[in-house]
């Protein structure tokens, strides 16, 4: 990547930290890009933001992604009543066969990461 498009990423990447720092934005982008079968079982007033640590240091410069936390609105048990809503931005140049095997690992390590192991 040369120079330049590297500080584009970084600033898109700056962008997208500082917006979706914010719970209101939060909010919003969810309002917007969920459906409502989905919105109505969600109680988005509760939102937690984590920007999971999971990344390694030689990539957190290309790689944007945090973890909403929010509850459910009508939870079958008390242990089900939190839902986690994961957000992946990510600035690629080109398309990329592996990138759902990459979402996956961040799966992987944020239920990891939850469960302590």
């Amino acid at each position: 990547m040369t120079e330049t498009k590297e500080q584009i990423s970084q600033v898109l990447n700056n962008m997208f930290t500082k917006v979706f720092s914010e719970q209101e934005n939060v909010r919003a982008f969810l309002n917007l890009a969920l459906p409502q079968s989905l919105k109505e079982t969600l109680d988005l007033s509760h939102i937690e933001i984590e920007f999971p640590n999971y990344i390694s240091e030689a990539l957190k410069n290309a790689y944007s992604d945090l973890v909403v936390k929010t509850r459910l609105i009508n939870p079958p048990t008390e242990k089900k009543s939190r839902a986690d809503i994961y957000i992946l931005l990510e600035h690629k140049s080109s398309p990329e066969k592996k990138s759902l095997v990459q979402v996956l690992k961040y799966m992987y390590l944020e239920w990891q990461n939850a469960t302590g192991k």
